[in-house]
């Protein structure tokens, strides 16, 4: 594991996209490789997936395998639905969530957190990505696909983000 300092905590790169399927995971890894290529502690994040774990094994890879998958990935549905889709009693709340990541940000120098499904796609009860995002008032990704539609996605969602 990387520096465990209590006072010190990674610096935040939230990847979200403007839909599931976009490139988030993609843009996640190559992220992970450059920031570790470049000798930092770099580790990533996936709190929610649904359906597979295909993309938190690959985030965990190129994390340089620090952390198990079950910390990577936290909480894992086998139905492939968004997380906030998930009957009341399997749903995390955000305080768990938030609490989740600031543990985790002491761990490394930069952490990369991934988003499931679009910025706006419910987690839970009451809040989506972007709530964490502003939560945290952290640095953000957004990948889009090149295809017709994307100008109007990538508008609403940056001007959310604002």
């Amino acid at each position: 594991m990387g520096p465990s300092n209590e006072s010190k905590q990674a610096k935040l790169i939230f990847i979200t996209g403007t839909n599931t399927g976009t490139g988030k995971t993609l843009l996640t890894c190559l992220g992970l490789h450059q920031l570790r290529k470049k000798g930092l502690t770099a580790c990533g994040l996936k709190p929610f997936c649904s359906g597979s774990r295909g993309d938190a094994h690959r985030i965990r890879f190129h994390s340089g395998r620090e952390w198990q998958l079950a910390e990577v990935n936290p909480w894992f549905f086998t139905p492939p639905l968004s997380p906030g889709a998930m009957p009341k009693p399997s749903q995390v709340s955000k305080s768990k969530v938030l609490e989740y990541v600031e543990k985790k940000q002491k761990d490394c120098t930069m952490l990369l957190v991934e988003g499931a499904g679009g910025l706006m796609s419910p987690l839970g009860s009451g809040y989506h990505f972007g709530d964490l995002i502003n939560h945290f008032k952290a640095d953000t990704v957004l990948a889009a696909p090149n295809r017709l539609g994307v100008l109007n996605q990538v508008l609403l969602n940056v001007h959310y983000l604002r």
